[in-house]
């Protein structure tokens, strides 16, 4: 599953060589961070997952952004107001 992951072969022996010491701590540091001198050919998608959570901390403005857009009465030509975009299944929300 790492592997399909995008996690090289270097990333996952460095986490289970961890979890044979017995430490089941930070598996994430252990994926995401290179030992020095490991060729970075090998490792550049071992930050997968905390690159993925990163993205989602960043898209959330624009995902609030987007459903108070959404949320606003919109004007029609002549001036009068209508009601706001119609939302239902699908429509941005915030876990």
């Amino acid at each position: 599953m790492l592997g399909q992951a995008g996690y090289s072969h270097m990333a996952m022996l460095r986490m289970f060589r961890q979890l044979d010491r017995g430490e089941n701590r930070d598996l994430r540091d252990a994926l995401d961070t290179p030992a020095p001198g490991e060729a970075d050919i090998f490792t550049a998608a071992d930050r997968w997952l905390s690159t993925l959570a990163e993205q989602e901390e960043r898209a959330r403005p624009a995902v609030a952004l987007i459903g108070e857009i959404l949320a606003r009465p919109r004007e029609s030509a002549c001036g009068a107001q209508r009601a706001p975009y119609r939302t239902g299944p699908g429509s941005p929300t915030l876990p």
